[in-house]
């Protein structure tokens, strides 16, 4: 045992004591209050709600960062944030995810929070400095209670620190060269875990709604093209053993931060063409975008076996060259043909003069040949009948 703790003198020990004598009684009765108040406070260290008190809501916000956010804007994802947070009711597990680079694992889960109050728990009426708006953690007048001021900072503070890896994601993506946004598959996920929840949930997505994948993307396929159908037969190819996730209840609000892009969805008959095909998706669930500042477009690898307009106009010269030598030679091999039924047809005529010039001198032998009959025969009959003759005047003579 160390000697200096023995042979210390026992009035020492009572030393750090007296300064408790010296705090006025008030102030030790708020601070047992406090301490009380902390202790009757269930931990959250991981975001998500306690053991002990019961989840009423579930909440999904997903950020899609996987195209570049223009540099005047990189802040507003992690600013909304705190604009779904005040759309929740007490005792709401919020999961922030992230769309990741790999379409296995296409969400990050970046952080999870609990939202332990109601907007009006944090309004109190006769707060010298109530501005008139509902509350929030950043704003806690000094009439509320120790318990939940403490429960709404920590979520605050939880908040915080999701809005700094947002922050961070966002700008990490600056002038990003979109190789892949797996939205699709974040959302399947995403309405997956849904299926399983006993409990009311709603979906908040920031994104330019943007799919980027070798199966299907928006970004190769045009704009006019964007049809559901054909989209919903390439996600069955893609994955025929998957089941799909089941359709969105109406019950199921889901709302879209919406980044229209400038030069494709910033105009009006592609962007009503993309929401469409999005409403699609979600079918009877309660769907509205709200949209946000238009930002730029960004370069994208090809991803889909799509031919760029360059090859299909350099396909089509192939074609149209093509088509031109094909029907050259075709006219040369009908004028070739042309040329030998000419050929044939003279040759025929002219047999066909030589077969009657032999039918002529046939007919003409013929003739000739009943003319020598006729010629012979008359000669026997003028033989016969004068050998008839001489012969009867002998015998007359004779008698």
């Amino acid at each position: 045992m160390n000697a200096w703790f023995v042979d210390r003198p026992r009035r020492n020990r009572f030393r750090w004591y007296i300064p408790m004598f010296l705090v006025p009684i008030p102030v030790l009765i708020v601070l047992g209050l406090g301490v009380q108040d902390t202790l009757n406070e269930p931990a959250s260290a991981d975001g998500t709600c306690s053991v002990g008190s019961d989840v009423a809501h579930r909440a999904v916000f997903l950020v899609d960062l996987r195209k570049p956010v223009d540099s005047t804007h990189e802040s507003l994802p992690g600013d909304l944030l705190d604009a779904v947070s005040k759309e929740l009711p007490a005792d709401t597990e919020l999961s922030v995810f992230a769309v990741s680079a790999y379409a296995e694992a296409p969400r990050t889960l970046i952080g999870r929070m609990c939202k332990p109050y109601d907007n009006g728990d944090l309004v109190v009426e006769a707060a010298k400095d109530r501005n008139g708006s509902e509350g929030d953690c950043d704003d806690l007048p000094a009439q509320i209670s120790g318990s939940l001021r403490t429960s709404a900072a920590r979520f605050c503070h939880q908040r915080e620190a999701v809005q700094r890896r947002i922050d961070a994601l966002a700008a990490q993506g600056r002038n990003r060269v979109a190789t892949d946004a797996y939205l699709v598959e974040a959302l399947d996920e995403t309405r997956r875990d849904f299926a399983s929840w006993s409990v009311p949930t709603s979906l908040f997505i920031f994104s330019d709604m943007i799919q980027h994948a070798a199966w299907y993307s928006h970004v190769d396929v045009q704009w006019d093209e964007w049809d559901f159908d054909k989209f919903a037969a390439a996600r069955k190819a893609e994955t025929p053993s998957v089941e799909p996730p089941a359709s969105p209840s109406a019950e199921l609000p889901v709302k879209v931060f919406y980044v229209a892009r400038a030069g494709t969805t910033a105009s009006e008959s592609p962007q009503l063409k993309h929401k469409r095909f999005w409403t699609s998706y979600f079918g009877n669930a309660a769907l509205t975008f709200e949209d946000q500042p238009t930002m730029a477009g960004f370069d994208a690898e090809p991803l889909m076996d799509i031919p760029t307009p360059a090859e299909l106009a350099a396909y089509e010269r192939e074609r149209v060259r093509y088509t031109s030598e094909l029907v050259e030679r075709e006219r040369a091999e009908l004028a070739e043909t042309r040329r030998a039924l000419e050929l044939e047809r003279a040759q025929f005529a002219d047999r066909e003069r030589e077969l009657r010039q032999e039918q002529r001198r046939l007919s003409e032998q013929q003739r000739e040949l009943v003319a020598r009959q006729r010629e012979l025969e008359a000669r026997s009959g003028e033989k016969l009948g004068s050998s008839t003759g001489v012969v009867t005047a002998s015998g007359e003579q004779g008698a």
